[in-house]
């Protein structure tokens, strides 16, 4: 599955990361930034969300649907 597709994540530019000492990167942009000027924390706790889903399926393996 690449998560880099599903909706959410694909609206706020999460990309699979080029680094392999990353599994996905957050493509900046300041529709993220925070009254402060700084990345909201919505679009962090997604890139971590999302990056701890990609290292569930690279080690553990495709989850099969239950019916």
């Amino acid at each position: 599955m690449d998560l880099t597709v599903l909706p959410c994540n694909a609206l706020i530019g999460i990309q699979k990361a080029k680094d392999v000492s990353s599994l996905l990167t957050l493509k900046e942009h300041k529709r993220l930034h925070n009254h402060l000027g700084t990345l909201h924390a919505s679009a962090l706790f997604s890139l971590a969300e999302a990056s701890s889903a990609e290292f569930l399926l690279r080690h553990r393996g495709e989850c099969k649907e239950i019916r």
